[in-house]
């Protein structure tokens, strides 16, 4: 009996350290570093902030640029949309052109074999360059929003029930 527990332990011992090494203290690592204001990119003007509510960030940005390649609802969209910021995002996703109405509410950069960069930052140096365009889409990302308020997507779902 204390042969096969000796046994047992003797190959479960180096499973679950090596486990723990690839593993587990990564985990802890990369959610420590998230909830702290680590600069893991030296030289850069990126700061993580870790968890924090993204209102402030909304309120002082103009554009959302979004490159994702894969998004189920991305809400990072519709309430960037909320604070009248102007989503240019990568259509690599169907809800994408849901949210936007593109060249209206936002942009939408059409997959072209791939991620078109020429495209994306054309879509971007146009909104740059141009102060009453900011401004129209702008409004126009703000009231195209309101679609997706809770009493407006309630009053849908009350029909569908």
């Amino acid at each position: 009996m204390r042969k096969s527990k000796l046994r047992f332990w003797g190959f479960l011992a180096p499973s679950l350290i090596a486990f723990c090494i690839v593993v587990v203290i990564p985990t802890c690592i990369g959610f420590f570093y998230s909830l702290t204001n680590w600069n893991g990119i030296v030289g850069s003007d990126v700061k993580f902030v870790g968890f924090q509510n993204p209102k402030s960030f909304y309120e002082k940005a103009s554009i959302l640029l979004l490159t994702s390649d894969y998004e189920g609802f991305p809400l990072t969209i519709t309430e960037s949309m909320n604070f009248g910021v102007i989503p240019i995002v990568y259509g690599s996703y169907s809800a994408a052109y849901d949210i936007i109405s593109d060249n209206y509410s936002g942009m939408i950069s059409k997959p072209n074999n791939g991620f078109d960069e020429e495209d994306f930052t054309n879509k971007l140096k146009m909104l740059l360059s141009s102060v009453t365009k900011r401004k129209d889409f702008s409004l126009n990302a703000l009231n195209d929003s309101r679609r997706f308020l809770l009493n407006n997507i309630y009053e849908k779902w009350e029909k569908i029930l």
